[in-house]
């Protein structure tokens, strides 16, 4: 299993459909991958009386009588969140480039996209996280990830920023493999999973966890940071180091914004 946290080299990543090494799995409930899809933030604007009627509105557009419309944000992981060095404390330095978009098998999760990077070939199990309220959202994990690579305690950092009017509201709804953080301007806002312990990493992939992030959001910008964490060896049953293959990671997630 592995955390989440938030440039896909196909031939050397092992895309799926490609040709993957066979790994025997010693812990089924250690097989996880993340994959991103191009997703961009849907601004739309909701009105009670009219909810959705139109998104190309603009944020302060109100109703006859004067009362503001508020405008929603929803944002998914895809490839279009960067990713960073860091750790828990946060990301260090800049981007390293694009997340990439990954999964356990070519059909685990049941959406893994034509060209994601997949951890294993053949038969796949874990991953089985509900994100049909967010159908463009995909497991991602950080760029450089490949199914050969040790994958134990790795960490992936994503992070991107949103501009909020006045009084903003939000949430994010995120399953990970095996551990995920979410910061808000810089505050811990909630997590998910565990790498220590397997009674709370497996849980974690397999349902979409909710965080308020209402206390944490300030109108002007807002910094949304996702870190996640890959358990350790022994999570993918192995003695000494696990591959990716063996022990995959990965973090998906969907989210609201609205403000006035």
């Amino acid at each position: 299993m592995g955390t989440v946290g938030v440039v896909l080299a196909i031939g050397s990543l092992g895309a799926c459909g490609g040709a993957v090494a066979d790994v025997a799995i010693a812990d089924a409930a250690a097989n996880d991958s993340s994959s991103v899809a191009d997703a961009t933030a849907d601004v739309t604007v909701e009105d009670d009386a009219d909810a959705g009627a139109n998104g190309d509105a603009a944020a302060d557009v109100g109703t006859a009588d004067g009362t503001p419309v508020p405008t929603t944000i929803t944002f998914v992981s895809g490839s279009d969140w960067p990713w960073f060095a860091g750790d828990l404390g946060g990301v260090d330095g800049g981007s390293l480039g694009m997340a990439a978009v990954v999964c356990v098998t070519p059909t685990t999760p049941p959406n893994c996209p034509a060209g994601a990077v997949c951890y294993q070939s053949g038969a796949g199990v874990g991953w089985t996280a509900d994100t049909s309220a967010f159908p463009t959202a995909y497991w991602i994990w950080r760029g450089d990830v490949s199914p050969n690579a040790v994958g134990d305690l790795q960490f992936a950092v994503f992070q991107k920023q949103f501009v909020l009017g006045a009084n903003p509201r939000g949430a994010i709804h995120i399953a990970a493999d095996d551990f995920a953080e979410v910061q808000v301007n810089g505050s811990f806002a909630g997590s998910t999973g565990s790498v220590t312990d397997t009674t709370l990493s497996g849980p974690s992939q397999s349902v979409l966890s909710t965080i308020d992030l209402d206390p944490y959001l300030v109108e002007g910008d807002n910094t949304i940071t996702i870190i996640g964490q890959n358990g350790p060896a022994s999570f993918g049953g192995c003695l000494v180091a696990c591959t990716y293959a063996q022990n995959p990671a990965g973090v998906v997630f969907g989210g609201t914004l609205t403000s006035y």
